[in-house]
């Protein structure tokens, strides 16, 4: 089982073109990512036809945050496959997302971030090579793959990247904690497999 699951991350990560190279953070409000993924998706979803300013301004009252903070939500959402613009920039949820709120699977939510982003499917690579591990000992095998792909940039940027990609992970499912060490959830991932529209 193992080997299989190693082999079907390289087989992705080999699939996978196109990966924007960094992430921005999702702003904290609740207690977990999924929470706050899912207030974003109701503001949406209560406002039909909601323009990009709307949105913006509803993320700015809502969280907390800066405009330019809130500015940033609805790139890494339409990246991940989840939140769309219209060419009257209006804000609509994909079918990813409707189909999230269906279901309630969360590989729905999970499988665009992991195959649109760079480093998601590298940071589960090598969880499930190297056994479950602490994330000082990844970092600087995740800096390397990182730098195959795309060239060299500087170590905090690294780690700023790591830690994000750690939180989207561990917020999704993805990844989990025993005894302070990362561990592949595989059911989950094995579960993106059954998620065919994306």
């Amino acid at each position: 089982m193992n080997s299989m699951i190693l082999t079907k991350l390289q087989n992705d990560i080999e699939e996978s073109v196109d990966r924007y190279k960094s992430i921005l953070a999702i702003p904290r409000k609740e207690e977990s990512l999924l929470q706050d993924l899912e207030l974003v998706f109701k503001y949406v979803k209560d406002t039909p036809d909601m323009h990009i300013n709307q949105f913006n301004e509803k993320i700015v009252e809502g969280f907390g945050v800066s405009f330019n903070t809130a500015r940033n939500v609805r790139p890494i959402l339409e990246r991940a496959n989840l939140l769309m613009k219209t060419q009257d920039s209006k804000i609509k949820l994909t079918a990813m997302a409707e189909n999230y709120f269906k279901t309630e699977e969360i590989g729905y939510l999970s499988k665009g971030f992991i195959y649109n982003y760079f480093g998601f499917l590298e940071f589960l690579y090598l969880i499930q090579k190297n056994g479950p591990s602490r994330r000082k000992d990844l970092i600087s095998e995740w800096e390397s793959l990182y730098e195959k792909e795309y060239g060299k940039r500087i170590t905090t940027t690294n780690i700023t990247q790591f830690s994000r990609i750690y939180i989207y992970l561990l917020g999704l499912g993805l990844i989990r904690l025993n005894n302070r060490k990362i561990e592949l959830n595989d059911e989950h991932y094995l579960s993106l497999e059954k998620i065919e529209y994306w």
